[in-house]
């Protein structure tokens, strides 16, 4: 595109022109690239005008089926007009090497038993849980809310989580 990716300033000259097709009621897809972190690469300030922003995470690593796409897609984003949280999907297409046809699967994943296994595993931290599981700080929390409500986990202090011992009994 012959933007500097890195800088506000690049972005600010093409923000105008994908808020006049919003006006205008057309949907834009941008795809880009995550950089080593997980997270979008370059400014942030194009995550400013965007009403959604979708993360895909290979999933393959997690099967012994390893044949087409596997990938896990998640809402880093939602848009403010979203009543409920969206939760993650895990995506399955293979392609039928005889006549071509491509399958698509998808389930909803365990996001809360993967949630709960991690801290189980030791990682309690709301900044490590929130980078292990590529989600913010704020969505940790409000899991981490339900499953206290649920009286599965507990808070040993300000930002540290550890399964409730009294659970297991119930």
């Amino acid at each position: 595109s012959g933007m500097k990716e890195n800088e506000a300033d690049s972005w600010e000259l093409v923000n105008p022109w994908l808020l006049d097709l919003r006006r205008r009621k057309v949907a834009v897809v941008i795809v880009h690239h995550a950089g080593r972190s997980g997270e979008m690469r370059g400014t942030s300030k194009r995550e400013d005008s965007v009403f959604w922003i979708i993360a895909l995470d290979d999933a393959k690593k997690n099967t012994d089926d390893k044949r087409g796409a596997r990938f896990v897609t998640r809402f880093t984003k939602a848009s403010r007009n979203t009543q409920e949280e969206i939760p993650p999907y895990e995506w399955h297409l293979v392609t039928d090497n005889a006549n071509g046809k491509v399958s698509i699967s998808y389930e909803q994943t365990q996001t809360q038993e993967v949630f709960m296994q991690l801290i189980t595993d030791g990682v309690t931290d709301c900044a490590d849980l929130a980078e292990e599981m590529k989600v913010s700080k704020g969505t940790i929390s409000k899991w981490a809310k339900k499953m206290m409500d649920a009286g599965r986990l507990k808070k040993t202090n300000r930002k540290r989580y550890e399964p409730n011992d009294d659970s297991e009994a119930s």
